[in-house]
């Protein structure tokens, strides 16, 4: 006996609401923002998360304005914002001193 997915109920809270959906992708890009944050405060070698987690905030947001969810927006906005100051973060570590003429250990 196989069960049609169109046959399944839709996930309800307790009061009878429908369960909101949440998109994977911004997830995925607000915790790669955050643990590439820490990450390199902590001066582990995992900071280029933020790369990626550039095109998954950015991804899940066009996602969420395109099926116009109101679910997400905003920790896509937070993920695209902490990942841009990692990002600037670590050029500033590493162009930083060459651009301005300070003396590297090269």
């Amino acid at each position: 006996m196989s069960v049609d997915e169109n046959d399944r109920p839709e996930s309800t809270t307790p009061s009878g609401r429908p369960r909101p959906t949440r998109n994977g992708y911004v997830a995925s890009g607000f915790v790669l923002a955050v643990f590439s944050l820490l990450a390199m405060f902590l001066a582990q070698p995992v900071w280029f998360l933020c790369f990626p987690g550039i095109g998954l905030s950015l991804g899940g947001l066009l996602q969420v304005q395109k099926t116009d969810e109101k679910n997400g927006r905003g920790l896509a906005i937070a993920g695209l914002v902490l990942n841009l100051i990692a990002v600037s973060l670590v050029l500033w570590f590493f162009l930083g001193p060459r651009a301005v003429g300070v003396p590297t250990a090269d």
